[in-house]
């Protein structure tokens, strides 16, 4: 299943929309449901009560900005999962609740909260993951309102 282009979108909070994630997680190569296969602890619910925000992909980052950002600049987090993860794993880690919870909860504690994917999919992958993570890291420091490296 190919995900669809994502360049605007905004956060799946609702039961139904949790819901659709842990079905399709649950999908074998065939398409049809198995049954016997639980929700997988990634996909549960975040734990905390978040209001939703909007999310803007930008390659391997999702960046999700503070509503009404002001002229001031503002603090920016980067989170970023653990590994290894197998290449294939859908949804990828920005996608499940707790990185799409956190990020939206530095958005509206007025930071700007970044989610990255990034490529530790075994040990001998573990120096182009630090690689990626660099980047995006960079990457938020360039964001606009970003508080200037000092």
């Amino acid at each position: 299943m190919v995900p669809p282009p994502w360049n605007d979108v905004t956060v799946p909070t609702s039961w139904c929309s949790r819901r659709l994630l842990w079905v399709r997680h649950r999908m074998n190569a065939t398409g049809r449901l198995d049954e016997g296969v639980a929700a997988p602890p990634y996909l549960q619910p975040f734990v905390l009560s978040v209001a939703p925000a909007a999310r803007h992909r930008l390659g391997n980052l999702d960046v999700y900005f503070p509503k009404g950002q002001a002229e001031a600049p503002c603090p920016v987090i980067v989170f970023v999962h653990g590994g290894p993860l197998p290449p294939d794993r859908r949804p990828t880690p920005r996608d499940w609740p707790v990185y799409v919870g956190y990020g939206c909860l530095a958005a509206a504690s007025g930071a700007i909260g970044v989610t990255i994917d990034h490529r530790f999919h075994s040990v001998v992958d573990l120096a182009t993951a630090a690689d990626d993570v660099a980047s995006a890291v960079e990457q938020a420091r360039a964001l606009p309102g970003a508080t200037p490296r000092g």
